[in-house]
């Protein structure tokens, strides 16, 4: 087996708009070696506070579930996306408390702020576009998955190679 994949940790609120299709940019400090296209698997965080749901036809985030079907995914794989294309981003201001700075930055679902905060003022960032979007029905364990031979156990800061699953 070869590393041609990625596993990606997000936020569950995150997790939620990339699941409803509202955001189809990954902003990321760096990019992967491999060459697009390439399958990124979702990695949901832990957050105490927002909890990611997902059903059969829907996802959403929320400190409780709404159903007693719906799945819990925080601190699992809970879907995949196809990695089409990878382009540079920055953003640069000389005031960052500009009214432009709280412009929405088109299919991230950051604003140029947000942006600038996480990457640094006029720093180079990455994004990845989000397509072929699959959420899984039930979510998949972080052992499920390996790295270097190895069983994956922790989950990675920002993302972190793996081997693509057979299914």
């Amino acid at each position: 087996m070869s590393v041609r994949a990625v596993m990606i940790s997000i936020q569950p609120q995150w997790c939620s708009l990339i699941a409803n299709g509202k955001k189809t940019l990954e902003v990321r400090k760096s990019k992967s070696k491999i060459r697009t296209p390439f399958k990124c698997y979702i990695y949901c965080t832990k957050d105490k506070n927002k909890l990611f749901w997902t059903g059969k036809r829907y996802s959403y985030t929320d400190d409780h579930s709404h159903n007693a079907f719906d799945k819990a995914g925080n601190g699992k794989i809970i879907g995949e996306f196809v990695c089409d294309s990878i382009f540079p981003i920055s953003v640069e201001y000389s005031d960052a408390s500009s009214s432009v700075a709280l412009n929405e930055f088109p299919y991230t679902c950051l604003t140029d702020k947000q942006i600038m905060d996480y990457l640094g003022n006029g720093k180079t960032g990455y994004a990845w576009h989000i397509s072929c979007l699959k959420i899984y029905e039930e979510p998949k364990e972080l052992n499920e998955f390996v790295c270097n031979g190895k069983t994956i156990n922790r989950p990675p800061q920002s993302w972190c190679y793996v081997e693509e699953l057979e299914i």
